[in-house]
């Protein structure tokens, strides 16, 4: 159950999803970027490809490369990786599942706060669930 409180917030932003396609006010998010997201955690290093095939604006200042059934899906490991950028918070965040040093699949999110918006590498937190378990950078092509 803990490993879906830390979802929640991807959930309640992602909830009213109706698609729309976004204008320069989701920067760094354009559509036909391919994200190349790298976790560490001590031994552990995962990464991710997360592509922007579309972006979806749920909630004003909110965008999104997938809605709540795709973000869903990267958390539980039946869909592809998403990034979600909150303006309003200076949020920038990737869902993905990936192994931990045991080998068992995990539910990782980076979080990236502050973000610069004209920036090309982005750095921020590994979490899984409410956890920071190390550092994460973020780029994209």
């Amino acid at each position: 159950m803990k490993h879906l409180i830390w979802s929640l917030p991807f959930v309640a932003v992602l909830a009213s999803c109706a698609p729309s396609m976004s204008s320069s006010a989701a920067l760094p998010l354009v559509s036909g970027q391919m994200w190349t997201v790298t976790g560490e955690a001590g031994t552990v290093r995962t990464t991710a490809q997360v592509a922007v095939k579309n972006i979806i604006n749920p909630n004003p200042g909110v965008y999104s490369s997938a809605d709540v059934l795709g973000l869903l899906g990267a958390l539980n490991g039946s869909g592809e990786p998403v990034v979600t950028l909150s303006s309003n918070e200076n949020l920038l965040r990737f869902a993905w599942r990936g192994k931990d040093a045991q080998g068992a699949s995990v539910p990782y999110l980076c979080r990236v706060q502050p973000f610069d918006a004209n920036g090309v590498v982005f750095s921020g937190k590994l979490m899984v669930r409410d956890d920071v378990v190390g550092t994460c950078t973020a780029t994209f092509k």
